[in-house]
C-alpha cells in the first residue's frame, strides 16, 4: 500500500469538524502501537484507522442517499438507523475514488 493513500486519506480529513479529526488521529495512535505490538502492518492499521469515520459528519439522509448511490444494500435497521451506513459508505467511496480495496482475510 503506497504512503500516498494515507497523505490523500489525511487531506480528506481536514474538512471534517474538529472533534471528528482529533478523534481519528488518536484512533490512529493506538491502532501504530496496536500494528506494531501484535506484528500487522503499521501503515495499513493507519490508514484504517484514518478511514474508519471518514464519512461519520454526513447526516442520515446524505448516508442513506450516498449509500443507493453507491449501490450498496441497505438493511432495514440501517433504514431506521442511517449513521450505521458511515463505514460502509466511507469504504465504497475510498475503493472508488482512491482506488483503495484491501479485502486480505485478517484470519
Amino acid at each position: 500500500m503506497a504512503s500516498s493513500i494515507l497523505e490523500r486519506i489525511r487531506t480528506r480529513t481536514k474538512v471534517l469538524p474538529e472533534g471528528l479529526r482529533e478523534h481519528l488521529f488518536r484512533v490512529e495512535e493506538v491502532a501504530t502501537e496496536l500494528a506494531m505490538l501484535h506484528g500487522v502492518e503499521v501503515e495499513r492499521a493507519r490508514v484504517a484507522a484514518l478511514a474508519h469515520d471518514l464519512a461519520r459528519a454526513i447526516t442520515g439522509e446524505e448516508l442513506l442517499l450516498r449509500a443507493q448511490q453507491l449501490g450498496l444494500a441497505i438493511h432495514p435497521v440501517e433504514e431506521r438507523v442511517p449513521i450505521l451506513l458511515h463505514g460502509p459508505v466511507a469504504a465504497e467511496s475510498l475503493r472508488l475514488e482512491e482506488g483503495l480495496d484491501d479485502r486480505r482475510s485478517t484470519r
